[in-house]
Parts: C-alpha cells; sequence; structure tokens
C-alpha cells in the first residue's frame, strides 16, 4: 500500500499493518544524501513509537518501505537492509520471490515476472498465498 511518499509492505501481525497504513510517517527530505542515516535515526524511532503507541509486540513484523528510489527492510530488532537491487521481499515466502526474480538475471522486471514469483513463493511456502497485490512505487 501507499502512505505519503513511501510505498509499504509488512509481514508479521496483521495490527502492524493496520498502524503504519495509516500512521504519519516522516517525510523525506528531497536530496537526501543519507537514506542510511534517515532511516537509523528517524524512520526506525517512528516505527518503534507507532508499535509502542499502538501495542504492537516490537520484533514480531517485517516492514518492507521504499522510498526516494531507496527500498529497505526495517525489522522489529531495530536494522535495516537497504536492497541494491530494484526490489525486494518480506514475509515468510519472501526469499523465494526474491530469487526467482534474481535468477531472470533482468535490470527491470515486468509485473508478470513478480506475480510469477509469488505464485513460486506460494507454492514451496505453506505461508505464502494469494491473492496478490502488486504495488507499483514510480517516481
Amino acid at each position: 500500500f501507499r502512505n505519503g511518499s513511501y510505498v509499504i509492505g509488512v509481514a508479521g501481525m496483521i495490527t502492524a499493518l493496520q498502524a503504519i497504513q495509516f500512521a504519519k510517517l516522516p517525510e523525506p527530505k528531497k536530496g537526501l544524501s543519507n537514506y542510511d542515516r534517515f532511516v537509523s535515526t528517524v524512520l526506525i524511532p517512528a516505527v518503534v513509537r507507532l508499535e509502542e503507541e499502538n501495542e504492537i509486540e516490537h520484533g514480531k513484523s517485517h516492514y518492507l518501505m521504499s522510498f526516494c528510489d531507496q527500498i529497505y527492510i526495517v525489522a522489529g530488532n531495530n536494522y535495516y537492509l537497504n536492497s541494491r537491487h530494484s526490489f525486494n521481499a518480506v514475509g515468510s515466502g519472501g526469499n523465494y520471490a526474491r530469487a526467482y526474480l534474481l535468477g531472470l538475471g533482468k535490470d527491470v522486471y515486468t509485473e508478470e515476472d513478480v506475480l510469477n514469483a509469488l505464485k513460486v513463493a506460494a507454492g514451496v511456502d505453506h505461508n505464502s498465498s494469494g491473492p496478490f497485490h502488486i504495488q507499483k512505487a514510480t517516481k
């Protein structure tokens, strides 16, 4: 889903998804020179506060957050991973979907590629299933 300038995916608790979907998240400044610093000093503390305010157990959810041509996985244990690829995935089947896409060896992936990756994940991981909703992040 979209929230402001973010495209967000959540794996874990449904309450975390519901809380972050409508939260007022800190907007990254245009032309930011250090996205990692913004994520570690501004975005992660905002997510932690959001979890505390909504009585969401910390560490039970992962947030995939895309903004300003950046893709981060923000985990409940106060860490983040910045993707060096044009995509990333969260959830129990996320690594299967990600591996499928990496195996294609493309620079750009179509919506059909992404859908096929999700179907592969669903075929391997019993917790991954449709319906799938693909959200395109564009400038």
